[in-house]
C-alpha cells in the first residue's frame, strides 16, 4: 500500500517537463483568470482548497474501494495453503500420496467455505472509510514518519539508478543525449523518432550519388517538410536508441527527485505537524488511510477465517489419520513409511523371539522341576534301603 501511496503522489505531482505546449497554454489561462479574480499567481486561495480537499477525498475513496477485502483475504489465503503444501511435501507425509491429497482437499474446502464470507466482512467494515476518516493525533504523526522514511528510501533509489545509467555510460555522450532529448521534447516530438528520420536522411545522402544515375528523377519517396524542418533544426547527431532511452530515463529521474524532495520538505515543515492540514500533505492522510484499511482487514481476516481454519484443520486432520481406523489400517498407513515399515517389522521378529525365548524358559523350568523331583524320590528310597540298617543289632 505504501508503493501504491507514492505512485500516486508522483503520478499527481507531475514536473514541468512532462507537460505538452497545449497544456501550459492551459495553465497560463488559468492563472490569467485567478489574475482577474483578484488572487496573485501563486498564492493559496479558497478554490485550492475545495479542490485538493475533493481530491484528497477521492483518493482516500478509491483506495477504500479497491478490493482490500478481496486483496488481503487472498493473500491469506494463499500464504495458509503454501504453508499446508510445504508441511505435506515434507517428512512424514511425503510417504503418503493418499494422505497428502486428503490434507490439500479438506485444507481447500475450510478455505473455501470461508472466503466469500470473510471478503464480504471486510469490505462492509472498511465502507465508512470511503465517507469519513477520523484521525488522531498519535496515528498522525506515525504516519507522518513512515511517509518521510518512505520517501526517504525513494530518494535512494533514485539516487542509485541516476549513479547505475551514469556509470555505464560515457559522461559526455550522456549529456549531449540529454540535451537532444530535452530540444525535442521542447518541440513536442518524440526523440526515437526524430532520431530514426535522422538516420534515414543520413542514408538517403549517402546512397544519392549511386542512385541518382540509374533511378529516374523524382522517383525516390521525399519526407514531409514538416519532418525535415524539425530535423533540420535539431541538427544531424547521431544517437543509439539504448543512448536516448538512457537520457529519457536521467530526466525521468531528476524530475522524481526533485518532486521527492519538494515533498520531504512539505512533510518536515510546520504545516503539516497538524492533521487539520491534510490537504497539504496528502501522503501522510493516505497513509493513515491504509493503515486503518490493513487493520480492520487483518482484525476481522483473524477473526472470520484464521479461528476457523485452526480449529478445524487439526480435528480433520486426526479424523482422517487416527479416528475410525482399524489396527490393519493404522498399521498399512504406517507401513508406507521405508522407515518405520522397517521399524515394525524389527518389532515384529522381536515380539515372536520374545514368545520363542518364553516358550524355551517354560521347557527349562519343567526340566529342572522334572530333574528335581526325581532327586527328591532317590533320596527317599536310599534311606529305606536295608544298606542303612545297624549291622551289629546284638549291640
Amino acid at each position: 500500500m505504501n508503493e501504491l501511496l507514492a505512485a500516486n503522489t508522483a503520478k499527481e505531482q507531475k514536473g514541468p517537463r512532462l507537460s505538452k505546449p497545449a497544456d501550459a497554454g492551459k495553465d497560463a489561462a488559468d492563472e490569467q483568470g485567478r489574475s482577474k479574480n483578484g488572487s496573485a499567481a501563486g498564492e493559496w486561495s479558497e478554490s485550492d482548497d475545495v479542490y485538493w480537499g475533493h481530491q484528497l477525498d477521492r483518493a482516500s475513496a478509491l483506495l477504500t474501494k479497491s478490493g482490500v477485502g478481496r486483496w488481503t483475504t487472498q493473500m491469506v489465503v494463499d500464504l495458509l495453503m503454501e504453508n499446508v503444501v510445504s508441511m505435506v511435501d515434507a517428512e512424514p507425509f511425503v510417504h503418503h500420496p493418499e494422505t497428502r491429497t486428503a490434507v490439500l482437499n479438506f485444507s481447500h474446502a475450510i478455505l473455501r467455505n470461508k472466503y466469500h464470507s470473510t471478503v464480504d466482512q471486510v469490505e462492509n467494515t472498511i465502507k465508512p472509510f470511503k465517507y469519513e476518516v477520523e484521525i488522531e493525533p498519535h496515528e498522525w504523526n506515525k504516519a507522518r514518519k513512515r511517509s518521510a522514511t518512505l520517501i526517504d528510501n525513494e530518494i535512494r533509489l533514485c539516487r542509485q539508478a541516476l549513479l547505475k545509467i551514469r556509470s555505464s555510460t560515457p559522461k559526455r555522450q550522456l549529456q549531449h543525449a540529454v540535451q537532444f532529448v530535452k530540444s525535442t521534447e521542447k518541440r513536442g516530438l518524440d526523440p526515437l523518432s526524430v532520431q530514426a528520420e535522422i538516420t534515414r536522411r543520413h542514408a538517403e545522402q549517402s546512397t544519392e550519388p549511386d542512385s541518382a544515375a540509374a533511378e529516374p528523377e523524382g522517383s525516390a519517396a521525399a519526407p514531409s517538410e514538416a519532418a525535415r524542418s524539425d530535423v533540420d533544426e535539431l541538427g544531424y547527431a547521431q544517437y543509439s536508441p539504448r543512448l536516448l532511452r538512457q537520457a529519457q530515463q536521467v530526466l525521468m529521474v531528476q524530475d522524481r527527485l526533485a518532486i521527492l524532495h519538494l515533498r520531504r520538505k512539505a512533510l518536515a515543515s510546520s504545516t503539516c505537524a497538524s492533521p487539520d492540514n491534510k490537504r497539504f500533505c496528502p501522503e501522510t492522510f493516505l497513509d493513515v488511510v491504509a493503515e486503518k484499511l490493513a487493520y480492520n482487514a487483518v482484525l476481522f481476516i483473524n477473526y472470520e477465517l484464521l479461528q476457523d481454519f485452526f480449529f478445524q484443520f487439526p480435528r480433520e486432520l486426526d479424523s482422517n489419520l487416527y479416528y475410525g481406523k482399524t489396527l490393519q489400517q493404522t498399521r498399512e498407513f504406517a507401513s508406507q513409511n521405508p522407515h518405520i515399515g522397517q521399524q515394525l517389522k524389527l518389532l515384529e521378529r522381536r515380539q515372536r523371539l520374545e514368545v520363542v525365548m518364553g516358550r524355551l524358559n517354560d521347557l527349562v523350568r519343567q526340566q529342572a522341576a522334572t530333574e528335581h523331583r526325581g532327586r527328591g524320590r532317590g533320596r527317599r528310597s536310599s534311606n529305606s534301603s536295608p544298606s542303612h540298617r545297624n549291622p551289629f543289632p546284638g549291640l
